[in-house]
C-alpha cells in the first residue's frame, strides 16, 4: 500500500512529491535504521514518469547533500541490483517449504521454479496443487499456471509450464469453489486455451447471470464481433464498490478483449468503463485505447486535461495537439 500512496502522489502533483517522498523515506531510513523501503516500484515507476537520467541525476546530487537522499539512493539502487541479478533455481521440495512456511509470500519461488521447469517437475507442481487441502496455499501453487495462461507476453518463458494442461475435472470443481479466488484461477487457466467450448462456456455464465465477472474474463478471450453487445451488457450490470476488485479485473478483461477485435466498438462500453472505473491508470489505458480506435470524443479529451492522474493529462496533451495539426 505505500508503493502505491507514492505512485499516486507523484502522478497528482509531480516532481515535486517525488523530491518530497524521497527526503521522508530517508529520513525514515535513517532514522529507524531499518529497511522501511522495501519497494522497488516507486523508483521504477518514477524513473518511467520523469526519465531515468533525470531521476537518477538529482538522486546521484541530493546524495551528496543530504544523508537521507543519499541512504534511500542506496536502498533504491540495492534492491534493484538484487531484482536484476540472476536468482537461484529452486527445488520442488525448497518450493513445497516455501510456500507451507509462509502466510503472505511464496508466489515468487513458485513461478521462478515452473519458468525453469522440465515436464516431470511441472507434472508434480500440478499433482501438488491438486492435492492441496489448503486454499491459500493451493492458490500459490497455483499461480504460475494461472500468471502464464492470463499474460500473452509470458510465452517466451517455460516451455513445459505452458504445454501443461489440467483434468477438466479439477478444473470444474475448481470452478464451483465457494473461494472467489480459486474460481478466478480457474477461469484465467481456462482462458488460457481459446476455443469453442470455451466461449460457449463464456456466454452461458454471461447470459445465465452465473457468475458475470468470470463469464467477462472468458468471453474477452474468446471475443466475436457479435458478442460485443453481450460483453457490454454484461459490464454494465456489475456492481462497482471500493471494497472489491472484481469490477477492476472484469473491466481490464473487457478492454482487452476489445482492443484485440479488428474495427470500431460498436457500443459505449468503452466509454462506460471510462466514466465509472475507479482506477486511474484503467483510464489511461481506455482513452489510449479510444484513440487508437478513433472513438475519443472531443468531451472526454476535455476532461482529461483535468484529471487525478497526470499520465492522463499528458496523453489528453498530446492528443489535442495532434488534432490542432491535422
Amino acid at each position: 500500500m505505500f508503493g502505491w500512496l507514492c505512485v499516486w502522489l507523484t502522478s497528482l502533483y509531480g516532481w515535486s512529491a517525488f523530491k518530497r517522498i524521497v527526503r521522508d523515506v530517508g529520513e525514515k531510513l535513517l532514522t529507524k535504521d531499518t529497511d522501511f523501503f522495501q519497494s522497488g516500484w516507486f523508483y521504477a515507476n518514477s524513473q518511467d514518469k520523469f526519465g531515468e537520467k533525470r531521476v537518477d541525476d538529482y538522486l546521484r546530487k541530493q546524495a551528496e547533500r543530504s544523508e537521507y537522499a543519499k541512504i534511500y539512493y542506496e536502498k533504491a539502487k540495492e534492491l534493484d541490483a538484487w531484482l536484476l541479478s540472476p536468482q537461484p533455481v529452486p527445488t520442488f521440495e525448497e518450493v513445497l517449504a516455501k510456500v507451507r512456511g509462509q502466510e503472505s509470500f511464496g508466489r515468487g519461488i513458485v513461478v521462478r521454479f515452473a519458468r525453469n521447469a522440465g515436464p516431470e517437475q511441472i507434472e508434480k507442481l500440478a499433482q501438488a496443487a491438486m492435492n492441496e487441502i489448503n486454499e491459500k496455499i493451493q492458490l500459490k501453487l497455483l499461480h504460475p499456471f494461472q500468471f502464464t495462461a492470463k499474460y500473452s507476453w509470458t510465452k517466451k518463458d517455460g516451455a513445459a509450464l505452458h504445454k501443461y494442461s489440467f483434468p477438466d475435472e479439477f478444473l470444474a470443481r475448481l470452478r464451483e469453489s465457494d473461494n472467489g479466488k480459486l474460481r478466478e484461477a480457474a477461469y484465467d487457466i481456462i482462458g488460457g486455451s481459446p476455443s469453442q467450448e470455451t466461449r460457449e462456456l463464456a456466454l452461458s455464465l454471461t447470459r445465465s447471470g452465473k457468475d458475470v465477472a468470470n463469464g467477462i474474463l472468458l468471453l474477452s478471450k474468446n471475443l466475436r464481433p457479435a458478442d460485443e453487445a453481450l460483453l457490454c451488457a454484461a459490464v454494465k450490470s456489475l456492481p462497482i464498490r471500493n471494497d472489491g476488485d472484481t469490477w477492476h479485473t472484469a473491466f481490464s478483461a473487457a478492454r482487452d478483449g476489445i482492443e484485440v477485435m479488428r474495427g470500431k466498438p460498436k457500443t459505449d462500453i468503452l466509454e462506460y468503463i471510462y466514466r465509472n472505473t475507479l482506477c486511474g491508470t484503467c483510464r489511461e489505458f481506455i482513452i489510449r485505447l479510444m484513440h487508437k480506435k478513433k472513438t475519443l470524443p472531443e468531451a472526454i479529451l476535455r476532461e482529461c486535461q483535468f484529471d487525478s492522474n497526470s499520465d492522463v493529462w499528458a496523453i489528453a496533451e498530446r492528443i489535442i495537439k495532434h488534432r490542432r495539426k491535422s
